[in-house]
């Protein structure tokens, strides 16, 4: 709240100055009667230049400010904010997700198997007698074999304080919960936590390549783009350059990783192998994967070395029988009746209600909605109708959008509309980026070129699959090439500038000098020739104009080297949302400074006399140039300005909405995207996969009416 009140107190400010100098500059032109073209320049240079001012000094003071005195900060004070801000990110997010329920879902487990895990004598020498572990916890503590690993709901955090290791492995098949659990834990974890004691952050492995980096550095720049403040120098006697390099090697984060599946087959034993040697005694870890792939890696030898590991079972009948009955009035389970019926049987709808994911769909799309008419309801008997449990899966995936967007009281977006919307950038995620995770700032990556291909969606598959193995290829071809992430906004660094200008310092003499010595061989030859030139005085006027010309441009080149990304509060929430608005910022800071930067190279060019024309003409032109060279430039360090190109690009096309970024945050609140940090996913990566295969407005690369996946 503080930060934007601070935001809108700037706001109005630079709109009062902004007012307040136009009108000076009105009063000014009136006053020494000025033309009509001299009138504009005034009022577009002198008019701007004070709120441009401020809005510089804006933006270095909340540099300052954003930095929360990280000189003086301590390392567990550090910590104890990103806990704070951790735990009040997924306290939102669990709202969303429903986990703060009376009677949710009760997810259960059981060991997995002394084939899945190494055995548990292991763990117990390891943290006992291994060099660096911390001493034993008191007798009793420890589970005495992985049995004692079973449990339920809550009991995912009690589970990991009994592995004497603290790593654990969570196994499941497809939609059996996983993500929900770990979020639970995360919570669970914050709520027992004391301060000084390490942080836990929810990660999806989906876009780490680890033939190119290695796990910490990885994560580290992935939480700087969801927490940027943890960018910003660590104090001095943490023997680290930023505040989350210095929390990393004090083992201050504990990492909860989800999606090892995602990870390509071929290189998932190297990323296991990554895993392995990050971690240092001692250090508590949970991963999460689904069974098949976890058993593929163990084949070849990769598994999370110290760590137990548990598998998620299907749920009870009981259970979901209760859950599907919670919502209504007496008649829901009237309603539900023939659908209960079948549960724990091994019927298509039986076999299909066994995941929270597929009962949570359930419930979304045939329990009554406030204000929803009892003649529209939607009878749960058509599941039991369908043929195989395929069918039941995909018809729910299908019939979940319509619902969620069915009793919208605004009437912002249809159904059809949203669905439209949320198929293109299930086809965005899968054939552009190849990842779960929707970056806003990878949407530039939707405008990429499509070949028509007339193959089925089976052959595709095979196709996208021989990516990672076909001889000749490496693996990486699987992820996107590094690009620049989103900045946090800008600040004036002045160590970068003076490096900038020590180092460029030669360019800019030769810059100033080749012309001086092109000036004077001309002249020496005009001389020789008969003609006759006045040297000093062609010196002086056009060797002028070229060194207040180069000079001025170094000046704005070691500005833009000087402009470096604001680390943000520690205090602010990760958001899509905010970190779109602090590039946002950024780019329009630096759109600014080099408008006004040109506009007054140009005037101080027509003031010397150096350049000849209306004053007017060059300053309107050059802060045009500067515009547009800002705009050019500022493209390699902000990701707002290609966004906003491609989001148009896309809304004329009618693929996306142009109020994209609320329909997101829409489509988050409406349960069928979550939120991740900086990042969106869908619901389940099975509903991306759904949605991919079905047709858009976009040409498709599969056939409408695909099998489900």
């Amino acid at each position: 709240m503080a930060s934007r009140h601070l935001a809108r107190r700037t706001g109005a400010i630079v709109v009062l100055l902004l007012v307040a100098s136009v009108a000076l500059a009105l009063f000014l032109a009136h006053h020494y009667r000025l033309g009509v073209p001299q009138t504009l320049v005034t009022v577009l240079v002198g008019g701007g230049a004070p709120a441009g001012l401020y809005l510089a000094w804006a933006t270095y003071r909340d540099s300052r400010s954003d930095a929360g005195g990280g000189e003086n900060l301590s390392l567990t004070a550090v910590a104890d904010q990103l806990a704070r801000l951790v735990g009040k990110q997924w306290e939102d997010e669990a709202k969303v997700r429903h986990l703060d329920e009376p009677s949710p879902l009760p997810v259960s487990w059981i060991a997995a198997g002394s084939s899945m895990a190494d055995a548990w004598d292991v763990l117990v020498t390891l943290a006992t007698s291994g060099h660096g572990w911390p001493a034993p916890p008191p007798s009793g503590t420890w589970a005495v074999s992985p049995d004692g690993l079973a449990g339920s709901g809550r009991d995912l955090l009690n589970v990991l304080e009994r592995v004497p290791t603290g790593r654990l492995v969570v196994l499941g098949e497809p939609g059996a919960g996983k993500t929900m659990l770990m979020v639970g834990l995360i919570l669970d974890v914050l709520a027992d936590r004391a301060s000084g004691d390490p942080v836990p952050v929810l990660v999806s492995l989906a876009s780490w390549n680890p033939e190119k980096q290695d796990l910490l550095n990885w994560m580290a720049s992935q939480l700087i783009i969801d927490y940027p403040a943890l960018s910003a120098p660590a104090s001095p006697g943490e023997g680290e350059s930023t505040w989350i390099d210095a929390l990393l090697a004090a083992g201050l984060i504990f990492p909860i990783l989800d999606g090892l599946d995602e990870i390509p087959e071929i290189i998932r034993a190297q990323a296991i192998t990554k895993i392995n040697g990050a971690l240092r005694p001692g250090r508590r870890l949970v991963v999460a994967c689904r069974t098949e792939q976890y058993r593929e890696a163990i084949d070849i030898g990769a598994n999370v070395h110290a760590a137990a590991v548990v598998k998620l079972c299907p749920l009870d009948p009981k259970s979901v029988s209760a859950y599907l009955s919670a919502v209504g009035g007496p008649g829901t389970v009237r309603r539900w009746a023939p659908v209960l019926a079948t549960l724990g049987t091994q019927s298509p709808v039986g076999q299909a209600l066994t995941s929270p994911l597929m009962v949570g769909l359930a419930r979304i799309i045939y329990s009554p909605k406030p204000g929803e008419l009892a003649g529209k309801l939607r009878d749960p008997k058509e599941l039991c109708d369908l043929a195989d449990q395929a069918a039941v899966e995909s018809h729910l995936f299908d019939a979940f959008i319509p619902a969620a967007y069915d009793t919208d009281p605004i009437r912002r977006w249809t159904a059809e509309q949203a669905e439209s919307w949320l198929i293109f950038l299930a086809h965005h995620l899968r054939y552009d980026t190849k990842s779960p995770d929707y970056e806003w700032w990878e949407l530039k990556r939707a405008l990429s070129p499509f070949k028509k291909v007339n193959r089925d969606e089976t052959k595709f598959r095979d196709e996208i699959d021989l990516l990672y193995v076909r001889p000749g290829l490496r693996p990486w071809t699987h992820f996107k090439e590094a690009d620049p992430g989103p900045s946090s906004g800008i600040r004036f660094g002045v160590a970068e500038a003076v490096t900038t200008a020590w180092k460029t310092f030669l360019y800019s003499i030769s810059g100033t000098i080749a012309p001086l010595l092109i000036l004077t061989i001309t002249d020496v030859a005009g001389s020789a020739m008969g003609n006759r030139h006045d040297l000093p005085e062609d010196l002086l006027n056009e060797g002028g104009f070229y060194i207040v010309f180069y000079l001025a441009l170094f000046a704005l080149v070691a500005l833009w080297t000087g402009l470096q990304s604001v680390p943000s509060n520690l205090a602010l929430a990760a958001s899509p949302t905010g970190v779109l608005a602090r590039d946002r910022r950024a780019a329009l800071t630096a759109w600014l400074a080099f408008a006004l930067g040109f506009g007054l190279i140009a005037e101080a060019l027509t003031f010397l006399k150096f350049v000849h024309g209306s004053t007017w003409v060059w300053v309107t032109a050059g802060s045009a140039f500067g515009f547009v060279f800002g705009v050019m430039v500022s493209s390699a360090k902000m990701a707002w300005p290609l966004y906003i190109l491609c989001r148009g690009l896309l809304t004329l096309r009618h693929n996306l909405p142009w109020s994209l970024m609320r329909f997101l945050d829409d489509a988050h609140h409406r349960g069928v995207l979550r939120q991740v940090g900086a990042i969106y996913q869908f619901r389940h990566i099975k509903l991306q996969d759904r949605l991919a295969t079905r047709a858009t407005g976009r040409r498709s690369l599969v056939q409408p009416g695909s099998p489900p996946l």
